[in-house]
C-alpha cells in the first residue's frame, strides 16, 4: 500500500527537464510564493522564441540556458502577452529566474 501511495505521488508532480515547460511552471510557482497574481504562463514556441545555450554563473549559480521570447501570461485580473527571460541551470533542475516585462 506504501509503494502504491508512493508512485501515486511521483506520478502527480512531473520532474524538471524540459526547459521551456519547466520556466512555465516556475512563473506560476514564483507567482504563489510571491503573491504575483499569474495562474498560468504559455510560453510561444516558434520565431519569437529565442534559447542561448551557454555555461556561466550568475552569483555561484550555473545558468545553462538563456530563455527568451513572448509569453501569454495568464493574470488573476486576465491575460498578456509579454515578453519574458528565464534563466536555467539546466541538468533536470528548475530554472532560477522568470522575469516577465510590459511592453
Amino acid at each position: 500500500m506504501r509503494f502504491l501511495a508512493l508512485a501515486c505521488m511521483l506520478i502527480a508532480v512531473p520532474a524538471w527537464g524540459d526547459e521551456i515547460t519547466d520556466c512555465e511552471r516556475y512563473a506560476v510557482e514564483l507567482s504563489k510564493r510571491l503573491s504575483l497574481g499569474i495562474i498560468k504562463a504559455e510560453i510561444e514556441r516558434g520565431d519569437t522564441l529565442s534559447q542561448n545555450v551557454f555555461q556561466d554563473k550568475v552569483g555561484t549559480v550555473v545558468v545553462a540556458s538563456e530563455i527568451m521570447g513572448f509569453a501569454r501570461i495568464t493574470y488573476d485580473k486576465g491575460p498578456k502577452r509579454q515578453r519574458f527571460v528565464c534563466l536555467h541551470p539546466g541538468d533536470k533542475k528548475k530554472p532560477i529566474y522568470f522575469g516577465a516585462f510590459y511592453e
